[in-house]
């Protein structure tokens, strides 16, 4: 029985599947790397909160079921302002983590709504979210294309070594692909 593509994919890809970032120096700080593995440090944190979030539902005493709505619309008020790019960039690690974490809160106690039966109040914080996710990704991709500027690596015509890993485990696994299909 052969190995399905999906599969071999998914292994050979594990290393940096949930970097999100080039392996470089200048972004090691936004990942961790559980052996061998790099994980964006960004998304631990979103996963995490959002776990934490559900937790906190559970065990939640539904009398203070509306202190608990709004002490989340306010959190999310301030998740959101410190989660605009040009604010997030500036922030320390730690303080980004934080962010991180209450963002994932956030979005499970979006789930809460839904769950209570606040259906118009569940699809306009849907509705803004996605309005605000649609700006900011505009306002990120624009850092983006500058983030590498600053790289001694950027002005010279190879692959930077913060792709390298990536492009070694993209040929490796073409090189799979090409043998189960030849």
């Amino acid at each position: 029985m052969r190995t399905p593509l999906w599969y071999r994919h998914l292994t050979i890809f594990l290393p940096v599947l949930f970097a999100h970032k080039p392996l470089c120096e200048s972004f090691k700080k936004d990942l961790f790397c559980v052996k061998g593995i790099h994980i964006c440090r960004s998304c631990s944190f979103l996963l995490l909160g959002f776990f934490w979030g559900i937790l906190s539902i559970i065990f939640l005493n539904l009398a203070q079921y509306r202190l608990y709505i709004h002490l989340s619309i306010f959190l999310s008020g301030i998740i959101l302002i410190f989660s605009h790019p040009q604010i997030y960039g500036i922030l320390p690690r730690s303080i980004k983590d934080w962010v991180r974490f209450f963002l994932g809160w956030t979005l499970t106690n979006l789930l809460l709504l839904l769950i209570f039966g606040k259906l118009f109040l569940f699809l306009g914080a849907l509705g803004f979210l996605w309005i605000l996710r649609i700006i900011y990704s505009g306002i990120r991709g624009k850092m983006k294309d500058k983030a590498c500027e600053k790289c001694e690596e950027f002005y010279e015509d190879k692959l930077c070594s913060g792709f390298l890993p990536k492009a070694k485990l993209m040929k490796k696994y073409e090189d799979q692909v090409c043998r189960v299909l030849n």
